[in-house]
């Protein structure tokens, strides 16, 4: 058996449960996952950076137009490299159309409801985050369109999933001001950047990561 086939005979595959990757699920898994409504998290980043081939043999196309929740993530820095959602859904976007040789595959609108609503669902969490209502939290990201990458908007949408960078001008979470015009309020960012390249020099020392990563050019700093 397969993963997903091998959850179903232990009647352990549910609702409540979200199944990372899936780039691999043969045709009776995918209708298992139909049936049953486990959430499906496609990390993009990590399968192009590992070379899992998610992407190119996954059918998370497929999934999508079957109605299956079919959320984004980014398996965290150690194998997706960064945790910028708008990233996560250019790749989506593109490596379906590239592995379907289809440009209208995964259209901004699909996988930006899969960076925001079907990931409410995949974390058993709809009924308060995931989309702008009235009686969810408050948690919005403003973006600003005043910047080269923007011009023309036409399609807004279109702009954000295909030619933006990542990265929010303001952010609201559950109406607290996190960020504000680029400027975290909840931290101190320097110190934590300034500590995050310690820890991780610390790291590679201890590690001896330090020989496998050596750039191949001489590095002047």
């Amino acid at each position: 058996m397969q993963d997903v086939e091998r959850l179903h005979s232990l009647k352990a595959l549910g609702p409540n449960m979200v199944l990372i990757h899936m780039g691999w699920a043969n045709p009776k898994e995918i209708m298992l996952c139909k049936e049953h409504d486990p959430k499906i998290s496609c990390s993009p980043a990590c399968g192009y950076r590992l070379a899992f081939g998610s992407m190119e043999f996954g059918r998370f196309s497929e999934m999508v137009e079957m109605g299956i929740t079919v959320s984004l993530g980014s398996d965290s820095a150690m194998s997706g490299n960064f945790f910028d959602i708008q990233r996560q859904m250019n790749l989506c976007s593109n490596g379906a159309k590239s592995q379907r040789l289809d440009p209208s595959m995964m259209p901004p609108e699909t996988v930006l409801e899969m960076g925001t609503i079907h990931g409410a669902k995949a974390a058993l969490w709809y009924d308060e985050i995931g989309s702008l209502e009235k009686g969810k939290k408050a948690d919005i990201a403003m973006f600003e369109t005043r910047k080269p990458e923007w011009r023309p908007v036409l399609n807004p949408i279109a702009n954000f999933i295909y030619a933006c960078r990542g990265g929010a001008d303001t952010v609201l979470c559950n109406g607290k001001i996190l960020m504000e015009n680029g400027n975290v309020l909840t931290i101190d960012e320097p110190k934590a950047l300034k500590e995050a390249q310690t820890r991780g020099e610390r790291i590679a020392t201890s590690s001896d990561l330090w020989k496998k990563i050596q750039p191949k050019w001489p590095i002047v700093s």
